[in-house]
């Protein structure tokens, strides 16, 4: 009887991780939509590309970003980010984890470029909206 409630309370315990961890990630990209609004605000969350935003919190495995460093950040770029930021752009600058990602580019560069989980040419879009040779690095 014992071993049973030890192994309930085990899998409570897991479940409860895994749960808080969906949970986390849920109110990032929510918090992230909501900054990336203020720069496109057409943006509609249907739009938005799972296995993109997906790859770039892989990132946080290595290198975590709390939410506060990132608004804080968004905040002093605010400028530059809205030139950057343009429909026409490439498809990861047209999702809101890009926000994230050029946080990587701006603070954490060698983590970004020597983990990055999506094509080259996604990442060399970032180092061109930055006005930075992706050859240089």
């Amino acid at each position: 009887m014992a071993l049973m409630e030890a192994t309930d309370d085990y899998f409570c315990n897991i479940f409860s991780l895994m749960s808080d961890e969906k949970r986390y990630f849920s109110n990032y990209m929510n918090e992230i939509i909501e900054l990336y609004k203020t720069f496109y605000n057409e943006f509609d969350k249907q739009d938005l590309n799972y296995f993109i935003t997906d790859s770039i919190f892989e990132l946080l495995e290595i290198q975590k970003i709390e939410l506060s460093e990132l608004t804080f950040y968004v905040e002093k770029h605010k400028e530059r980010l809205n030139k950057i930021i343009k429909p026409q752009n490439s498809l990861i600058i047209q999702q809101p984890i890009f926000l994230l990602a050029n946080y990587y580019f701006d603070n954490h560069r060698t983590i970004l470029k020597d983990n990055w989980p999506l094509n080259e040419d996604a990442l060399k879009s970032i180092y061109s909206v930055n006005n930075t040779s992706f050859e240089s690095f």
